[in-house]
């Protein structure tokens, strides 16, 4: 009995080293298989935000991150048009400006 007790501490306390912080929370941002980061290769290189605002600014970081984490790829930070293809965030004002 005493050796089945260690081996559940044992076990546990390896769950518990390994147990997630929490700090990813449900943005986890798993890389994809090859298969199907494929079908994002034509993505845009950059994030273009219209307009400064905490929001804004915190949804151009987190899809930089999630981008990088799911499809291995950084895409640039842009403030302004820029003449390619690109990402862009913003508000229902700024862009229809």
């Amino acid at each position: 009995m005493k050796k089945i007790l260690w081996v559940i501490c044992v076990w546990m306390a390896f769950g518990i080293l390994h147990a997630e912080d929490g700090r990813d929370a449900w943005l986890r941002y798993a890389p994809l298989k090859d298969a199907a980061r494929s079908k994002y290769a034509s993505l845009p290189a950059s994030v273009v935000v219209l307009g400064d605002s905490p929001v804004l600014n915190k949804a151009q970081e987190e899809l930089i991150r999630g981008i990088r984490g799911m499809l291995g790829r950084t895409l640039r930070a842009e403030r302004e048009s820029v003449k390619e293809r690109a990402i862009v965030l913003g508000t229902t004002p700024t862009s229809l400006v």
